[in-house]
């Protein structure tokens, strides 16, 4: 990837305070969830990030010890949700 690619991608990146959430997540594309391997932590933070997304944001969780059903249940539109593995972000 070159290096103008990758600072258009970096620009569009945004990390925002819980004050800003309900704004950012209303207009968010994608919202990658990375929080502690505990079940019912990931549970209410997907349910309560899925009530503030848009239909077409795809939500992803980078869980890698807990089943996709258990994650995935508790958002609104289970179809829009991935699964990630944190090692593969990274080559």
């Amino acid at each position: 990837m070159q290096d103008s690619n990758i600072e258009t991608i970096i620009k569009r990146i945004s990390i925002l305070p819980s004050s800003d959430l309900a704004a950012g997540l209303a207009t968010a594309d994608l919202l990658f969830e990375v929080v502690p391997e505990v079940v019912g932590l990931k549970r209410e933070l997907l349910a309560a990030a899925s009530e503030l997304t848009c239909p077409d944001t795809i939500i992803a969780s980078t869980t890698s010890r807990i089943l996709v059903d258990d994650p995935s249940s508790a958002v609104e539109r289970p179809q829009r949700f991935l699964r990630r593995l944190p090692r593969l972000f990274w080559p």
